[in-house]
């Protein structure tokens, strides 16, 4: 009895337990199905390192946007998908049938910057929200340039941050906002930057009335005020920036830079390194040069001309616009407080380089009437979109249209294509 008790037992327990396995295993196996397919950005190009999860099952999108989820089991199923940041997540809904292989492709929808415009009822005004942006606790000096020309102010952006303070911007007189801005700012101090033919005397008087002490930096023309203002920026450094004078997109993208930085801004003709400039980097010491601006601004004899020269370039304005600030990044800059203007006209960005001085931030060019040009600033904005807290667009819709501003806003997105074909 009792050697034949055990051989019993196990059987009564072994062998139900091999009817009872078999058939889950089997049917287990044969409820397993796939899904895959290809995740696209709004404009339709693949999005890589999407993460896919459904039900404990996870992976990620390869280089050309596929993906695959195998195991699942069949039935009903929520697909999850968390794209970078310049995309919303999203999820989409599955059914699987034993053994099936579904194709679920998705396109992804782009995530928002947090955007904030700055416009006043004209330049004067905008130049004012700028200050009330970057200055919020006030400033001791404020730098006054001209609203109607481009020469004197391209230079003074870096004088500004030395100063401490904005740069507002006059007419004929000083306009009542501008008044304002300087008692909230509480200024003691105003740099007139420019000739009276630029900046009045009545402006300076305007200013002296309102209990400031007033100094005027100008030159002979617009070489040689860039040079005085250099002065007295120095160059502690070492190194100067130097933009063509003839035209304003090059230098106002490089303020920021040049204004985080403490390097002063100097100017020159395309063919000729103006004696002004020549003997300004001369006194300063200057032994490198960021030439910013590509042939058709600086030619090459110039460039070969200057100390110590690094050419910082683009295709076109908004391409050097964001190789600057990709320059600002590399040198300690930060991208969470972005500047965007209108690269068509001056007004709006003169005031940038200052506001965005206080954070170290860059400043991007976009066209204004249409989203499909300025493709570098968008994917400087789509590559930083995680560290963006705020984008500060200068400029109301006439200077930066409504359909611009959503593209800077959503710069994974895809506007419509005007007609005629964009670029």
């Amino acid at each position: 009895m009792h050697a034949r008790t055990p051989r019993r037992l196990v059987a009564a327990l072994v062998v139900p337990g091999l009817l009872l396995v078999a058939p889950v295993a089997a049917a287990s196996q044969a409820q397993r199905a796939t899904v895959a397919g290809i995740v696209r950005a709004p404009a339709g190009e693949p999005v890589a390192g999407v993460a896919v999860r459904s039900d404990g099952a996870a992976t990620a999108t390869a280089a050309d946007g596929r993906y695959q989820l195998d195991g699942l089991a069949t039935g009903r199923h929520e697909v999850a998908f968390l794209p970078p940041a310049q995309y919303e997540s999203t999820t989409a809904q599955v059914s699987l049938a034993e053994g099936e292989r579904e194709q679920l492709d998705v396109v992804l929808t782009a995530a928002a910057l947090p955007l904030v415009r700055l416009a006043g009822d004209g330049r004067e005004e905008t130049a004012v929200l700028a200050s009330r942006a970057g200055f919020a606790e006030g400033a001791r000096s404020v730098v006054i340039a001209a609203a109607g020309a481009f020469p004197d102010a391209l230079a003074a952006a870096p004088l500004a941050a030395r100063e401490g303070g904005p740069l507002l911007l006059v007419s004929r007189r000083t306009a009542t906002a501008v008044l304002a801005e300087v008692a909230r700012l509480g200024a003691e101090r105003a740099v007139i930057v420019g000739a009276v033919g630029a900046v009045p005397v009545i402006v300076q008087a305007e200013l002296e009335r309102a209990g400031l002490q007033v100094r005027r930096i100008a030159g002979d023309g617009r070489f040689d005020t860039a040079a005085l203002i250099a002065r007295e920026v120095g160059a502690p450094g070492g190194e100067a920036v130097v933009a063509s004078g003839g035209s304003f997109a090059d230098a106002l993208a490089a303020a920021p830079l040049a204004a985080a930085q403490g390097m002063p801004i100097l100017l020159t003709a395309r063919d000729a390194l103006p004696a002004d400039t020549e003997a300004a980097l001369a006194a300063l010491g200057v032994s490198r040069t960021l030439v910013v601006g590509g042939t058709q601004a600086v030619s090459e004899t110039v460039a070969a001309g200057l100390p110590g020269p690094r050419r910082v370039a683009g295709a076109d304005r908004y391409a050097t616009a964001a190789a600057l600030a990709a320059l600002l990044l590399e040198r300690g800059g930060s991208p969470s407080t972005v500047a965007v203007s209108t690269g068509r006209n001056y007004p709006d960005a003169l005031a940038a380089g200052p506001l965005v001085a206080t954070t170290r931030g860059p400043l991007l060019l976009v066209d204004g009437a249409n989203p499909w040009i300025a493709d570098p600033a968008y994917e400087f904005l789509a590559a930083h979109f995680a560290e963006v807290t705020q984008v500060l667009v200068l400029g109301g819709e006439a200077a930066v249209a409504p359909a611009t501003a959503s593209r800077v806003e959503r710069p994974a997105s895809a506007p419509d294509r005007p007609a005629g074909g964009g670029q």
